[in-house]
């Protein structure tokens, strides 16, 4: 009895032992001691009150940047600036006029604006960059206003240092389709001296004198700007002080140097359609109320002369800063939105434009501006 107890323990005690040493429950109960000891720390740190979260995806690389529109005339070959003289007109509203200037046409034209005192915008670098227009020229205290020859003569000298193969001199008046401007600059050959703008001619003796209105602009290339500096200071390219017409019109004296040196005045009309540069604002064009000087000088040109208005318009004048934005606007929105917010009063037309008076009238306007058609590269041939 007493040896088959003790088999039976002998038995117990080899199943223990063979348990005990058994490799695979080994391995179940360290697999158990292992996620035991991971929970423990898990929950040790928070980390077992997280939700496992897989890392994201990398995000893609951003796109490039697009492209830069096409330009009609690519500066990186030919650089043109618009030199905006200030108006004799109105002084008082010429700040207003240049804010108008530098949130419309201003950056496309490159306008520069010429100042006697300090400005806001920045000075032009020389040679004159492709982009930040627009940029500011102080005239030198030195050259008072009262010398307006002078100071055309040391803006023209800025002008040459810009190294620009065109420069379109304009004044704060001027209200400027950048796009048409740059398109008719393709025709001008750069290397060559020109003076084109719009032409008018008056009786001096007995012959006829033919000069640009500078109220319209005109386009003058770097050979021209050359000329004028190896000529300038003598006749017919200066003037004295107490010559005081030609002191207040110094685009006067521009012009009869020119012609003395062989650079006239061109016909920049297209075809038959009328005149691409204004002397006036759109409203006195479409509505033909213009001024007897301007008929008669008009009237005196070697060549026809028609009194409508091109489809590749570039340039009107006596443009307050309302009607500036509202010339901008009309060439590239809803004509007739624009045309609701026509300024009309005085104060915002200034002395010198008008508003139509009737409904014939504001469909005379509204025909001459729905015209007029914005160059693209595509289509400047």
């Amino acid at each position: 009895m007493r040896r088959k107890s003790r088999s039976t323990a002998d038995a117990a005690t080899a199943r223990e032992t063979r348990q005990a040493n058994d490799p695979t429950q080994w391995r179940e109960l360290l697999k158990v001691a292992l996620l035991a000891s991971a929970f423990v720390g898990a929950y040790a740190t928070g980390a077992a009150l997280s939700p496992v979260v897989e890392p994201a995806p990398a995000a893609p690389p951003p796109p490039p940047p697009p492209l830069p529109p096409p330009e009609i005339l690519p500066c990186a070959q030919h650089t043109f600036i618009t030199i905006v003289l200030p108006s004799v007109v109105s002084p008082p509203k010429r700040p207003q006029r240049l804010q108008a200037i530098a949130q419309t046409w201003g950056p496309k034209a490159r306008a520069v604006f010429v100042v006697t005192k300090p400005s806001t915008y920045p000075p032009l670098p020389l040679p004159a960059p492709c982009e930040g227009y627009p940029y500011a020229l102080q005239v030198p205290a030195s050259i008072g206003e009262e010398l307006g020859v002078e100071r055309l003569r040391w803006v023209l000298a800025q002008a040459l240092s810009s190294k620009a193969s065109y420069v379109f001199m304009a004044n704060d008046h001027t209200a400027v389709i950048p796009e048409n401007l740059a398109c008719f600059l393709r025709s001008i050959d750069p290397n060559k001296p020109s003076y084109a703008g719009r032409a008018l001619a008056q009786k001096r003796g007995k012959s006829i004198e033919i000069f640009n209105s500078g109220a319209a602009g005109y386009v003058i290339t770097r050979p021209t700007l050359e000329l004028v500096e190896r000529h300038w200071g003598t006749p017919p390219c200066n003037a004295k002080k107490s010559e005081k017409w030609l002191q207040g019109n110094p685009g006067l004296v521009l012009a009869r140097c020119l012609q003395r040196h062989g650079v006239k005045p061109v016909d920049t009309q297209r075809d038959e359609e009328g005149h691409r540069f204004h002397a006036y604002g759109p409203v006195r064009i479409a509505t033909k109320a213009l001024d007897d000087w301007y008929v008669r000088m008009n009237s005196q040109l070697p060549w026809p002369s028609y009194d409508g208005c091109a489809t590749d318009a570039i340039s009107f004048h006596y443009v307050e800063a309302p009607e500036q934005r509202a010339i901008y606007d009309s060439v590239r929105s809803d004509l007739d939105e624009v045309l609701e917010r026509w300024p009309k009063s005085p104060s915002d037309l200034g002395g010198y434009s008008r508003h139509w008076r009737n409904e014939d009238q504001r469909n005379e306007v509204r025909a001459l501006l729905a015209a007029i058609k914005l160059a693209t590269p595509a289509s400047c041939h």
